[in-house]
Formats: C-alpha cells, structure tokens, sequence
C-alpha cells in the first residue's frame, strides 16, 4: 500500500497523471519492478476545514480494479493455484455483497484483503454503492 495527501484537486490531478500518489518519487527503474498483475486501488478520502482549522470527513471514494475472472472449466497453462488466487478477491467480495443483502449475522471481510480494505465502506449502514465493470 502506498500513501499520499494532497491539498488541492490541481495537485491531486498531476499526481494521478505521473502515476500515483508515490510513484513519482521512484526512478524509472523502480517504476518498471512494480507489479503488473493482481487488484489495484486508488481510496480518496474527502475532508474540509472549518474556521479553527479542524479537519472533518466528508467522503471516501474506492476505485478498484480486480484481477480478471478465470474459468476453471478452461484448459489453459495455468496450476490450480493461479485459478484459485485470481478469483478469490471477486468470490469474496460477492459473498460480502450477498451475505449483506441477506442480512446474515456473519459477513465474511477476513476472507481477502480486497474486502478487510472495503470493510468500513462495505457495511449495512454505509449507503454504499458496487458498480461492476467488465
């Protein structure tokens, strides 16, 4: 996990434009040994001040890209071990979303760090809203 602040949206643009929020400080080099592969996030925390200067939440954004969905019932070079971890995140994040919709006493986040990251946005009172992307 990597972490950045910025203070204005022109600084938070420019930021998202080289990359993220602390690959700006890595050489080219480095930049090149980040991985390529598995779920990626960007989380926005939202704040505003008031006249004493404190800071209050207003919002937090979550954009995730999960790995790609692999059919186990198709012949590919792959060991049952890729499958398996390739699909976990999705499986758990839809067993979440489920078990929430039923009003389960139990909710699964420790399943993957997909959903303990989510947990605080993936709660019954939470309003919040899952738009899928395939």
């Amino acid at each position: 996990l990597q972490e950045g602040t910025t203070h204005m949206i022109d600084t938070l643009n420019n930021t998202l434009q080289q990359g993220g929020a602390c690959s700006a400080a890595l050489t080219a080099e480095q930049r090149t040994q980040l991985p390529t592969r598995g779920n990626q996030g960007l989380i926005i925390h939202i704040s505003s001040s008031d006249q004493d200067s404190k800071e209050r939440a207003v919002a937090k954004i979550n954009f995730l890209s999960l790995t790609d969905y692999v059919d186990p019932k198709q012949k590919t070079g792959r060991g049952a071990a890729a499958l398996s971890s390739s699909n976990k995140s999705m499986y758990t994040l839809m067993n979440v979303v489920q078990a929430l919709n039923s009003n389960h006493s139990f909710v699964p986040y420790r399943q993957s760090k997909v959903t303990r990251i989510l947990q605080d946005s993936l709660c019954k009172t939470s309003g919040a809203v899952v738009i899928p992307s395939w």
